[in-house]
């Protein structure tokens, strides 16, 4: 199909909620942002009174007409022609994108998740149409799919998923720390990378090590079993068979949240905050996906998410163990901190049967630091993480999305 050339008068569609966090990014720091504020920040307040809700009201609709803007929050108008910003989940509506959409811009944003490619993948009848375009979370660009790092920046900021880590760099820097390190896994079922390095380190013991595992995939696998058992389903039991027995060994490092949160996935951002990012000096980071994934598809599985962030933007020093997060940060222009800590990802990296066993030891090789030498070591480090916020704060800024759709430069 070929791609539509949509005219700068054409309509803009906002669907779905006018302050959702994908409208917050894209209207962030353009031209349009003061009047979105004015209306996002006095529309839910009940201060403002009727006479002057009347008035709002009156200047959102004048805010929306004079740029061409149509809200849309029941999804009405997804078939009419004109230029389309989706901001949340189509669901149903790719059978009407993909019939009505020859005349029409879809400019699709639910994809940039922090998880990875299946989302898009799974749009057959409309990941292919050039009318299509596709905002995601992978760093692979294609013509039709987008990669913004400033974009995903501002939505987990207004999503607050990354809203803590962005604010609380000062008091991060101000915190004494308990330990030099800390892994923390929460997600361990077929994540055998993080489990096995966990057991490594919990061998060698030491005290500025701070090893913790998170209970939801604990209970959640607990029960799993509990609840395959009671109903003799011979199937899960043989499936997670391993995730089962990692379950006893890892007792010793879970750590036990409130039964009212149990079985919440949502990523608790405060919680991290306080019981993991302040704890140590120095995160041991794996991102979501094994190297085993990312070696037989760097494409499919080339996604950053908030575990990455969060360090990025807190300022936090970190241990590389996923290839996927090195590259990218490499790529994007981040430091890395090979030189400071010692560590060369190029060898680390190299065999991934290896790569466990080479970050264990230099693990401990930095453990092991005088105290003195540690805190020189430090010191650069935070230098370095103090220019990798700095650069986030750009990418943060650099806002030209919107204005590019409208005039079509995407």
């Amino acid at each position: 199909m070929d791609s539509v050339q949509p005219e700068n008068n054409m309509k803009v569609y906002l669907h779905g909620p006018l302050d959702s966090p994908t409208n917050r990014a894209l209207f962030y720091n353009t031209k349009y942002w003061d009047d979105f504020a004015k209306i996002i920040i006095l529309e839910p307040s009940h201060e403002i009174g009727d006479e002057l809700r009347e008035k709002l009201t009156e200047h959102q609709i004048n805010f929306l007409s004079k740029n061409n803007f149509v809200l849309d929050k029941e999804f009405d108008g997804i078939y009419e022609e004109g230029i389309h910003i989706v901001p949340s989940n189509i669901h149903g509506l790719q059978d009407r994108i993909a019939e009505y959409g020859s005349n029409s811009k879809y400019y699709i944003f639910d994809t940039a998740n922090l998880e990875p490619l299946n989302i898009f993948d799974s749009i057959n009848r409309i990941k292919d149409n050039s009318n299509c375009t596709f905002f995601t979370s992978l760093w692979y660009e294609f013509p039709n799919k987008k990669f913004d790092f400033g974009f995903l920046l501002r939505k987990f900021i207004s999503n607050r998923i990354v809203f803590q880590h962005y604010h609380c760099n000062d008091i991060f820097k101000k915190t004494p720390k308990q330990y030099r390190m800390d892994l923390s896994i929460r997600n361990f079922p077929q994540k055998d990378e993080r489990i096995e390095l966990l057991n490594s380190l919990r061998n060698h013991a030491k005290e500025n090590i701070y090893l913790r595992v998170n209970d939801y995939y604990v209970n959640r696998m607990r029960e799993l079993r509990e609840f395959a058992t009671e109903h003799t389903n011979t199937d899960k039991l043989t499936q997670y068979k391993h995730e089962f027995f990692i379950l006893d060994k890892i007792e010793s490092n879970v750590v036990k949240t409130s039964n009212l949160v149990a079985g919440i996935q949502d990523h608790i951002g405060t919680l991290k905050l306080y019981e993991v990012t302040l704890s140590s000096d120095i995160q041991i980071m794996f991102e979501s996906n094994q190297n085993t994934l990312y070696k037989t598809d760097p494409i499919g599985y080339c996604n950053i998410t908030e575990k990455t962030i969060d360090n990025l933007l807190i300022e936090k020093p970190f241990i590389i163990c996923s290839k996927v997060a090195y590259v990218f940060l490499t790529m994007m222009g981040f430091e890395t901190y090979e030189e400071e800590l010692g560590i060369d990802y190029t060898d680390v990296f190299d065999n991934f049967d290896l790569t466990v066993r080479k970050l264990k030891e230099n693990i401990i090789r930095i453990s092991e630091l005088p105290e003195d030498e540690y805190q020189i070591m430090l010191s650069k480090l935070m230098e370095k993480s103090a220019k990798n916020r700095q650069k986030c704060l750009e990418y943060i800024e650099n806002n030209s999305i919107l204005e590019n759709i409208i005039n079509n430069k995407i």
